[in-house]
């Protein structure tokens, strides 16, 4: 009876075990999927799923629409629009699409890219201030007035920013002689923590737990597939190599995967995700605007 007892006992427990890591997988599955990627293609804003369904165009028209960027409730797209180089929002849902107003120094005339804080309230560009004069502004989204944060020196302006999840710390790579170099900023202190002419990191996406980036690393010495995608401690420590010919990563928001482009024989990109560990790479839209894909 004892021995009878301690199987049930161990089968119950097996089963548990079995449902658990069952709903867990569910769990997972269903948070990737409900969390879209927007990107840029012919000249507009779109999103899709990361099974490739849900193909869905927000903006139109003949101005030419790029750099992404989600807001902490992912019910807003943030976006640089030319000509004009302003930054416009579109609702996540499609329809509603208006241009935002603020004072203060630019976000979009020194940067391809935006970020939105983690905290909702802050929205991160870069301003031209004279020849190869940069400056990172940074918008409050409440008072619609934004202020510059730090100056430096570069060619290219600012490839990618990522927030840190406490909204407190912002890094940016920006290019400069052939290379590219990576800017790590106290923002409320508005003080370069640390900065890195040498790292050659092209962009970096900040995982969601605070510990690691998703970095695309420029390798001069690999002329074919220059662009490899290295998981990096926010120090600039290189953890592990994921993948080459991948260029801007940026994480699912929990962490589970991630998108990145890829050029393509016709000399434009295609929209592709893998697995945090680099495995199971997909290509889900072919033809897209060389930039950052937003995955959050």
């Amino acid at each position: 009876m004892n021995g009878r007892r301690f199987s049930t006992a161990l089968a119950m427990s097996l089963l548990a075990a079995v449902v658990a890591t069952a709903v867990c997988v569910t769990e997972v599955s269903a948070a990737t999927s409900s969390a879209p990627i927007a990107f840029g293609k012919d000249g507009d804003i779109w999103t899709v799923a990361a099974d490739g369904s849900g193909l869905r165009q927000l903006t139109s028209g003949g101005a030419d629409d790029y750099g992404p960027a989600w807001s902490s409730d992912h019910g807003t797209i943030a976006f640089i629009r030319r000509p004009g180089r302003r930054v416009w929002l579109v609702n996540a849902a499609g329809g509603s699409v208006r241009r935002l107003t603020y004072t203060g120094p630019s976000l979009v005339t020194g940067s391809t890219d935006l970020a939105y804080s983690p905290n909702g309230r802050l929205l991160a560009g870069s301003q031209v201030l004279s020849n190869g004069r940069y400056a990172i502004t940074v918008l409050n989204l409440r008072t619609k007035t934004s202020r510059l944060i730090v100056r430096y020196f570069c060619e290219g302006g600012a490839r990618s920013l990522t927030w840190s999840p406490n909204s407190r710390q912002l890094i940016a790579t920006i290019e400069y002689g052939g290379g590219y170099g990576t800017l790590r900023i106290d923002v409320p202190g508005k003080r370069l923590i640390r900065t890195n002419y040498g790292g050659n990191m092209e962009s970096a996406s900040w995982r969601a737990d605070g510990r690691y980036l998703l970095c695309s690393y420029w390798k001069v010495e690999e002329p074919h597939y220059p662009f490899w995608t290295f998981l990096m401690k926010p120090n600039g420590t290189k953890v592990k190599k994921l993948g080459e010919a991948q260029r801007f990563p940026d994480y699912s928001p929990d962490g589970s995967q991630y998108a990145f482009l890829r050029f393509n024989p016709n000399n434009d990109c295609d929209l592709l995700v893998a697995n945090a560990d680099g495995s199971g790479v997909t290509t889900i839209v072919e033809g897209v605007y060389f930039g950052g894909p937003a995955w959050k």
